[in-house]
């Protein structure tokens, strides 16, 4: 349902689907209680009947809709609901939650919904600051002349002072502050490193996302553990990082979800997902309906449901230290690749292969870069992490070179997953029979 209404954005043209989703919410959960038999087909139709309420409210909550005629606005006042960032030319983008606009007539109105911003000028904004940007729309963009900063709380002062920082210390580090506080800088020398991450379908592995906050939570959790052999305490201090981290980078979609994964580790994983995904829901209804948020809520769904079977298969044909990561890699894609058709109309197969590798040596990277950050006087950190990006160059160069697939390709990797599922099925079918039989 995310993926659905990130596609077909703007998402209050769902707005239609919230009474009748309340209704057979209802009818669902009823039919439950009623009829035993049916109970998980009622229960399991009565948490989709949800997830589509909920959504379709979160949906219409984003939504700009001023009352004022949106081609005479020239002025939004907000909070940002995203730290500010670079577009691919160079302009400041901001993502601004609206609470007034107001016209060249000089009319103004209070106001809802999320609007994006781009400034020409250079600055650092933190989530949570409230501006005043005037200017005027081109089409669903605001094109921004000036910018006045409203209002800045201690916690934006702290986090500005933190990034300025931490971007000082891992100037050195290529890679550094995009690993780290997930900001790629205006000019920043990592442009083409990103841009080939980008040709090879494994951009993923360079935004801030579940990964990342696990290299900081597991070194924590296991310096902690192996010093003090207290497994509540390394826990309650792994969160503690993991929190801090997302304190620094910014309450991005993706960081977010990986956070609320995290910190909802008593929870099965199977469950987990949909846990963080009514409360990243409840905390930062803005940021749902963004592709980062519904690839990774996808990734996720892709892990805990199709990639067991995929691992199970591969195993199969090849050793285990390699079916895992493969299995993985392609089952995230079986799920991923339907929503980069429809947003980007082709999807990457070569990160099939060279995600893996990748991960594992941006995961190095960035255990590089907090070393750089903890000890900033140690030159091996630099000079390790040199090498590394300078792998991950060359592995992103090479599969760049691979073209890009469509429908047809995605049909076959979908006839692959298929056909491995069946054998590992069959084969296993017959060892269960012999065992029965001996």
């Amino acid at each position: 349902m995310v993926c659905f209404l990130t596609v077909i954005q703007p998402a209050g043209r769902t707005a239609v689907l919230l009474p009748y989703s309340v209704l057979l919410f209802l009818a669902a959960l009823s039919g439950g209680i009623l009829f035993k038999r049916k109970e998980r087909l009622f229960t399991a139709l009565a948490a989709l009947c949800l997830i589509a309420c909920a959504t379709a409210y979160a949906g219409e909550f984003n939504r700009f809709r001023p009352s004022l005629e949106k081609r005479y606005i020239t002025g939004l006042t907000g909070k940002l609901w995203l730290d500010s960032s670079y577009s691919s030319n160079g302009n400041l983008v901001l993502h601004l939650a609206v609470s007034e606009v107001e016209n060249s007539f000089g009319n103004s109105t209070s106001c809802g919904g999320s609007v994006t911003a781009v400034y020409k000028k250079d600055t650092l904004l933190c989530t949570g600051s409230t501006v005043h940007l005037t200017g005027k729309f081109a089409d669903d963009l605001f094109i921004c002349d000036s910018l006045q900063v409203v209002e800045k709380g201690p916690l934006e002062y702290i986090r500005s002072h933190l990034i300025l920082l931490v971007s000082k210390r891992l100037s050195g580090f290529r890679l550094g502050r995009t690993l780290v506080l997930g900001r790629l800088e205006k000019d920043s020398p990592d442009q083409d490193l990103v841009d080939l991450a980008q040709n090879c379908g494994c951009m993923h592995v360079l935004a801030l996302s579940g990964m990342h906050l696990g290299v900081i939570g597991t070194t924590v959790y296991t310096a902690v553990k192996k010093l003090t052999r207290r497994t509540r305490l390394a826990r309650f201090l792994s969160v503690l990082a993991a929190s801090l981290f997302v304190f620094v980078a910014g309450p991005r979609p993706s960081l977010i979800r990986a956070w609320l994964f995290y910190t909802l580790f008593f929870i099965d994983y199977r469950e987990r997902n949909a846990c963080a995904f009514f409360l990243h829901l409840s905390l930062v209804p803005y940021s749902i309906f963004t592709q980062g948020a519904a690839y990774g809520y996808v990734s996720i769904a892709a892990i805990a449901t199709l990639a067991p079977l995929v691992k199970a298969a591969l195993k199969n044909f090849m050793p285990e230290v390699l079916a895992r990561p493969l299995g993985t890699s392609v089952a995230v894609m079986v799920y991923n690749a339907p929503l980069q058709m429809l947003l980007n109309g082709k999807w990457h197969p070569g990160a099939i292969i060279a995600g893996p590798p990748a991960a594992v040596l941006v995961s190095l990277q960035m255990t590089l870069c907090l070393g750089g950050l903890a000890f900033p006087g140690m030159r091996f950190f630099q000079q390790a992490a040199g090498y590394t990006s300078a792998l991950l160059e060359k592995l992103f160069a090479l599969f760049s070179s691979l073209p890009d697939s469509g429908l047809k390709e995605y049909i076959l990797l979908l006839v692959f997953c298929l056909v491995s599922i069946i054998i590992r099925s069959t084969l296993s079918g017959g060892k269960h029979g012999k065992r029965i039989h001996g």
